[in-house]
């Protein structure tokens, strides 16, 4: 399993994807349940599929806009964090004002 390995200062991803989860869903269960759902379903995909073979060439927006409406609840939240642009200055009011949103959900 490619993800099972990660970690990011000596956190698992299961941690992270937790933490995730608390960010994104907060107190409503409902939403929580089908974030989580849709994102086993997307860890199970990236899986089963061989990396390049989605003919995206490895672009992520690409990817999502392909595919992602298999995952209708994650979708949104990947379309949002991949087009964060990749500079330093760009990337920090972008996070800025990704944080404020999720603060106000």
């Amino acid at each position: 399993m490619r993800g099972a390995a990660l970690e990011m200062s000596c956190k698992t991803s299961i941690f992270l994807r937790e933490a995730g989860l608390d960010c994104w869903a907060g107190e409503d269960v409902e939403y929580r349940a089908r974030l989580s759902a849709d994102l086993a379903q997307f860890l199970a995909h990236v899986e089963a599929v061989p990396f390049g073979s989605d003919g995206v060439g490895g672009n992520p927006f690409h990817w999502w806009r392909l595919h992602g409406e298999a995952f209708p609840t994650l979708r949104p939240l990947a379309m949002r964090i991949v087009l964060f642009p990749p500079s330093a200055s760009g990337g920090v009011p972008s996070f800025n004002v990704f944080n404020r949103t999720l603060a106000r959900l």
